[in-house]
């Protein structure tokens, strides 16, 4: 999907998977390290076919 692809290029990892899941404000506070573990987790999990695996 082109679409996604442009928009895994321009973004973030972070703000990438923000942006799918509707914004930080749905985000509870954690550290970096645990923020950075779980959303790299959901992204290889459900997303392989857009994020290259130079991304992860």
């Amino acid at each position: 999907d082109p679409p996604l692809l442009n928009v895994a290029r321009q973004l973030n990892l972070e703000d990438y998977v923000l942006a799918l899941e509707g914004g930080k404000e749905d985000i509870r506070p954690r550290t970096v390290h645990e923020n950075r573990k779980l959303l790299h987790a959901r992204v290889k999990d459900s997303l392989p076919p857009i994020l290259p695996d130079h991304d992860r």
